[in-house]
């Protein structure tokens, strides 16, 4: 992913820490997260922005969604 999309870094939230994942990549903080579903992984990319960061949030429901 990161050679064939040109990104920095990525992290296998189903294969590790990632909370860890998040420090070891971006040390002084994240400057830009996009999220779509929320959760555990939006929390920990939130302790983690850098000063003046962009968070793109389109939406927070589906992590806690029900099904009727």
């Amino acid at each position: 992913m990161v050679e064939d999309l040109g990104f920095d870094a990525a992290i296998d939230y189903k294969a590790g820490d990632v909370a860890g994942g998040l420090r070891e990549h971006a040390p002084k903080g994240i400057d830009i997260y996009f999220d779509n579903v929320g959760g555990e992984i939006l929390d920990h990319a939130l302790a983690g922005l850098a000063r003046h960061a962009r968070v793109i949030h389109l939406r927070g429901d589906l992590a806690v969604q029900r099904h009727w």
